[in-house]
């Protein structure tokens, strides 16, 4: 397969992205509840995205190898800021746990 690599982060990419984003969208339509559903809804979108943000971003780092740690590309600034915005919007194992509490 021509650019194996490329193709493979392609697609891992977009299998990680797809689904985050038409959670989002769902959600969008949904705005303004604050039914515990919709809490749990809203914990599910920010760990899928902060998953596959991390992913993608790391995948984009992986493939430039050594030049993904230079400032001349902006795969370093993003994987630093997809790092931030984990920590920023609350680390994910809190909302998996705030997930598992209303599933069990």
């Amino acid at each position: 397969m021509r650019y194996g690599a490329v193709s493979g982060l392609i697609v891992r990419s977009n299998l990680a992205l797809t689904p985050t984003q038409h959670l989002g969208e769902v959600l969008e339509q949904q705005l303004g509840q604050t039914s515990k559903d919709f809490q749990t809804q809203v914990a599910m979108a920010k760990a899928m995205a902060g998953k596959a943000t991390r992913q993608i971003t790391q995948g984009c780092m992986e493939l430039l190898g050594p030049e993904g740690l230079s400032e001349d590309y902006l795969a370093e600034k993003y994987f630093r800021d997809a790092r931030i915005i984990d920590i920023y919007e609350g680390p994910g194992e809190i909302h998996r746990l705030a997930i598992a509490r209303k599933l069990l």
